[in-house]
């Protein structure tokens, strides 16, 4: 559940800084419809209404407190960082197996170097 303007504080002048960047914890109902897409048990049309629903909460919410800076949440994201290694030169998507999480299980696998 987004959190509404009555149960925020709004500090013109708080004792950190704080910079906005994006991405804001997804609505449970997007969560949850997101899990059918992948299970094949929604359309993209579905999806995308329940993303938009999200945006619009984000959004709104962002007014409400005051940002400045308003993002649409990164609500069409699966992950904070979808999209940022197929943008960068050199990096190449490897599908192995997956492990299991123990000492020693992890591998380090070096290709080439990273360009930027």
């Amino acid at each position: 559940m987004v959190p509404t303007a009555a149960s925020t504080v709004l500090r013109l002048d708080p004792p950190f800084r704080a910079e906005h960047v994006g991405s804001l914890l997804r609505p449970p109902q997007l969560l949850e419809r997101r899990a059918q897409f992948d299970a094949k048990q929604c359309t993209a049309e579905e999806l995308k209404a329940e993303e938009d629903a999200a945006i619009a909460a984000a959004v709104k919410f962002q007014q409400e407190v005051g940002i400045q800076s308003i993002t649409d949440g990164e609500m069409r994201r699966g992950f904070f960082y979808e999209g940022m290694f197929e943008k960068l030169e050199g990096m190449e998507n490897i599908v192995r197996p997956i492990e299991t999480f123990s000492v020693g299980a992890a591998r380090s696998v070096i290709i080439s170097e990273l360009k930027l």
